[in-house]
């Protein structure tokens, strides 16, 4: 494995040296090449905002997602947060391009090329001068810091300044001995909790940190394939990850952005880590399948359950997104592992899972258009669907929040061509819209941090 990757490096570099030009440098199509900081129109009486103080942040890429043509595209895009102060009914809209390594290098010297797999190979090699790290996954807040994540670099530390209504670029977050953290890094009571990658040596180590980023607990685990682990499960005891058949397209090296897909012809695995005595059980799953998120985890004597969006077929180099929500059941006796699926289910697409209560989950829905409504899920059953009117859709990931005692979807929407901050009741299912004077941009994940005093 390891001589293969030093064989395509070479490749690599032979195909974007200077004999081979054709706009390898090109410049890349920014959605937004300034921040913005627009104060919104204040709420009258009655509007749930008026109750309700704090930051809600949608991350993504820094593109136009209607021109993208890959999914690597959207996934390396230069991060970019667009999010909303909330002060009692005074809103305050602000957009933030992360000041990356890469972006301060790309706006002294160049921008580097578009093959993303050339890049990973190069930079594991370490012969990138920057890190290609994008910051443009999600964003978590841990020991009163915000960080934004990437899956393949250390994360950015953000100031997201409720006195300023504005968010600065900080610094970037180096620990020895890490060298990446996961997209979905979670945190556990007290500790955070990430997965670090070793494409050579095709491992994943779950590394377990303090409040103060020192490392507590470090643990290998082999992968039968290349590592590449959107997200994860982890509770106090265990961590679990799903380890799908990807395989690289050698003879398409050269034709595609990021040659790497889905081997129909291969089981996907499923790792469970006892974080208290350090074991790892591998289980066989028969059906191959990129698992996206995964979500509503139980544990009895017998089994291990959780629900997650699965994708059927991968290609990093295509725009296609299908994700489908099942029930993995991994039986703790025979070691058998069954997919559930629920037919009602396989009819939609669906990502971005977000817990209501102790029972309901909420799902966006996925159409051409975009997010374009939402269902609510109990044990992988729909209690309820919206179907948002007008064409209207969601740029995100939303958020659930509670104003006047009662759960509201927070997130920003875009309809007949005026992009607003949208809060829905959860409760009566009606709608509030404050319109954004600035043209928006759809996004990944996203947070909602409550007022930070002081």
């Amino acid at each position: 494995m390891t001589f293969l990757f030093y064989i395509l490096a070479l490749s690599a570099m032979y195909q974007y040296s200077a004999f081979l030009p054709r706009n390898i440098f090109q410049k890349t199509n920014h959605f937004y090449t300034k921040n913005n900081h627009v104060p919104l129109s204040e709420k009258t009486s009655g509007h749930p905002s008026n109750n309700t103080q704090g930051f809600y942040g949608l991350i993504g890429p820094n593109v136009n997602f209607f021109k993208a043509t890959s999914l690597i595209e959207l996934f390396t895009g230069n991060g970019v947060v667009q999010g909303v102060f909330i002060d009692n009914g005074k809103l305050t809209f602000v957009t933030h391009i992360i000041e990356t390594t890469k972006v301060k290098f790309e706006k002294k010297y160049w921008t580097f090329p578009s093959n993303m797999f050339v890049l990973l190979i190069l930079g594991t090699l370490r012969m990138l001068p920057v890190s290609q790290g994008v910051a443009n996954t999600a964003l978590i807040h841990f020991a009163n810091q915000t960080l934004a994540l990437y899956e393949n670099d250390s994360p950015y530390f953000l100031d997201i300044n409720f006195k300023d209504t504005n968010i600065y670029t900080k610094n970037k977050l180096s620990i020895k001995g890490i060298t990446s953290f996961s997209g979905h890094t979670k945190k556990i009571g007290d500790l955070l909790e990430t997965l670090d990658y070793n494409v050579f040596n095709q491992q994943v180590i779950v590394n377990t940190l303090t409040q103060g980023m020192d490392i507590v607990q470090t643990i290998p685990v082999d992968t039968a394939y290349i590592p590449v682990v959107h997200d994860f499960i982890s509770t106090d005891k265990y961590t679990i990850f799903i380890d799908s058949p990807l395989h690289i397209q050698i003879d398409k090296f050269f034709e595609k952005s990021m040659p790497v897909s889905l081997n129909s012809d291969m089981p996907t695995y499923i790792h469970v880590v006892n974080k208290i005595t350090n074991d790892v059980q591998r289980f066989t799953m028969s059906d191959t399948i990129y698992a996206f998120h995964l979500i509503n985890f139980k544990e009895t004597e017998d089994a291990f359950t959780f629900e997650s969006l699965q994708l059927d077929e991968l290609d990093f180099s295509s725009i296609n997104f299908h994700p489908k929500l099942r029930k993995i059941v991994i039986d703790r006796r025979t070691r058998s592992v069954s997919n559930e699926k629920n037919e009602h289910l396989e009819e939609l697409d669906m990502d971005f899972p977000l817990k209501i209560n102790n029972t309901h989950t909420l799902f966006s829905l996925i159409g051409p258009i975009g997010f374009y409504g939402f269902v609510i899920c109990k044990d992988t059953k729909v209690v309820k669907k919206v179907i948002f009117e007008d064409n209207m859709t969601i740029a995100g990931e939303p958020q659930v929040i509670v104003c006047n005692e009662t759960p509201h979807l927070i997130g920003f929407s875009n309809q007949q061509n005026i992009d607003s901050v949208c809060m829905i009741n959860l409760v009566d299912f009606t709608s509030t819209f404050t319109p954004i004077p600035v043209k928006m941009t759809k996004g990944f994940h996203s947070i909602f941090i409550p007022t930070q005093h002081g």
